[in-house]
């Protein structure tokens, strides 16, 4: 048996010209970045959307309280709505809100805390009518 030689005119047209290589993949390439985003938004939206969850400040780990504790003062000084600023330190489920707010201004003035929170709070524990010796120095000049 001989072997036969195939030439390049019986095996027909190549499928894409050999010009064309980079034209394909950069088509292949944006095909599959589209699909992965439509993939990853129906899957983010339509099947496995988040559950949301409605949660109260009580459940604020001990770290993240001090902070609401300054937002709260914060938000005391601008609205100047105390039975408001009262109710949402009692909803961290604190048993005395004014002995909290007292012991972390004092926390924070012996630690050099940020002075805005540091006013914000002795501002909200005037109005529990609290203010110890360490808040005195940063009553001068405030009425």
């Amino acid at each position: 048996m001989s072997a036969r030689r195939i030439t390049p005119q019986q095996t027909g047209p190549l499928p894409y010209r050999a010009t064309n290589w980079r034209w394909t993949i950069g088509v292949n390439l944006l095909l599959g970045l589209l699909g992965g985003v439509v993939i990853g938004v129906l899957w983010a939206w339509v099947i496995r959307p988040p559950a949301f969850t409605e949660s109260s400040p009580s459940g604020l780990q001990a770290e993240y309280r001090a902070d609401y504790i300054i937002l709260v003062a914060h938000t005391y000084v601008l609205e100047k709505d105390f039975s408001r600023a009262d109710k949402r330190l009692l909803e961290l489920g604190l048993r005395s809100p004014d002995a909290e707010v007292i012991t972390l201004t004092e926390a924070l003035i012996e630690r050099g805390g940020n002075e805005k929170d540091i006013f914000a709070l002795i501002d909200l524990a005037r109005a529990y009518g609290q203010l110890t010796p360490a808040m005195e120095p940063f009553l001068s000049g405030r009425s």
